[in-house]
């Protein structure tokens, strides 16, 4: 009787043993299955972040080729500008040069008519006139030579001046026409530069956006990381109760036969 009461009560223990077995299999099970989905997880994170991050990079390389060129065009704008602005002085000084000239020329044409009304148009004195004046005629022959020579310089220097302000016209229409095209390029520059802006701003948004992913991501990955070591240190342990169990029910086991 106290025999049959000691292998029920080993038999009882080996069925408790098998039991607890079991029960740490399957919680070991369960543990081996979370671990795999969240290394799972972290594999599928790590595949975005390497995506995101050359995302990031590309965007950070256009970025730095936008402000390149938005930093050549503003200097370019600066050099067109500046060319703007020489050629308005140019151009207001060659007007300021013409008025000049058509006032000069004005006056010469003033004093030419005055020229001519004294030698061929004002009536002239006789010798006899002459004679009882007491007017030497060979003075007047000097000053008829003289206003000769007056009328010709005078006819030289008319033709100079219009030269020179055919020339001028001429300088003063190229400027208009370098001004002009100066001014067009310019607002090309400025509208260029304008998109360029545009796209850096849009560029910087798409940029915050997937540095704040990545950040996301990278924390995300990191929680999973302190959850994957959680769990294989539970393993570990589980592993360790397992063979403990597995030793105690084969003990167990061989004493049970010795009693038989």
């Amino acid at each position: 009787m106290k025999l049959f009461k000691k292998i029920q009560n080993t038999l009882l223990i080996i069925v408790f043993s098998i039991s607890s077995l079991a029960l740490f299999a399957g919680e070991t099970d369960d543990a081996k299955s979370n671990l795999n989905k969240i290394q799972k997880q972290i594999n599928s994170i790590d595949k975005q972040i390497k995506k995101n991050s050359k995302v990031k990079k590309g965007l950070n390389r256009s970025l730095k080729k936008h402000e390149k060129e938005i930093s050549a065009t503003k200097k370019e704008i600066f050099k067109v500008k500046k060319k703007q602005k020489n050629n308005k002085k140019k151009l207001a000084a060659l007007s300021k040069k013409l008025k000049k000239l058509e006032i000069e020329l004005l006056k010469s044409k003033q004093l030419q008519n005055e020229i001519l009304y004294q030698s061929y148009i004002k009536p002239k004195p006789g010798y006899l006139q002459l004679f009882i004046e007491g007017i030497n005629p060979n003075e007047v022959s000097r000053q008829i030579n003289y206003i000769g020579y007056l009328t010709k310089a005078q006819n030289e220097n008319i033709l100079k001046i219009n030269k020179t302000r055919e020339k001028i016209s001429s300088t003063k229409k190229s400027t208009k026409k370098i001004l002009k095209d100066v001014t067009q390029l310019r607002k090309k520059k400025e509208r260029n530069a304008r998109k360029l802006e545009k796209k850096k701003k849009a560029k910087k948004l798409t940029l915050n956006k997937i540095s704040k992913k990545l950040k996301s991501q990278k924390n995300k990955k990191l929680k999973l990381q302190q959850d994957e070591k959680k769990l294989s240190s539970i393993i570990k342990n589980l592993m360790l109760k397992l063979k403990a169990q597995e030793k105690i029910r084969k003990a167990e086991k061989k004493d049970t036969k010795k009693e038989k």
